[in-house]
């Protein structure tokens, strides 16, 4: 009996474990595909206005955007290329390059 309530615990204990940590993955997946989109967003604004004002705007110019946006950065490179990044985990991140228009870490 006791041998038998101890497997049940065991495997009660392991199937938790992975259900927590399955859910864990998905949660992050989530937050990733989110920030993801907030760049792209976020990169098309900047794309718009060097359309319509043939520059790139400063950062300033793009404060309420970028506020509202929470963790995702605009930062201008020089007249011509910009990136657009956010962190993933302590001291990563994923950068978005517009000479490239790639991602890169």
């Amino acid at each position: 009996m006791a041998k038998s309530l101890i497997k049940f615990v065991l495997l009660f204990l392991f199937g938790f474990i992975a259900l927590a940590a399955f859910s864990y993955w998905r949660l992050s997946q989530s937050w990733e595909n989110e920030r993801k989109e907030m760049v792209m967003q976020l990169v098309e604004e900047v794309e718009n206005f060097k359309r319509l004002q043939n520059r790139l705007p400063e950062e300033r110019e793009l404060n309420p955007l970028v506020s509202e946006l929470e963790s995702v950065y605009y930062q201008k490179e020089d007249s011509n290329s910009y990136i657009v990044c956010y962190g993933t985990s302590l001291g990563e991140s994923k950068i978005f390059d517009s000479n490239t228009k790639s991602w890169r870490k």
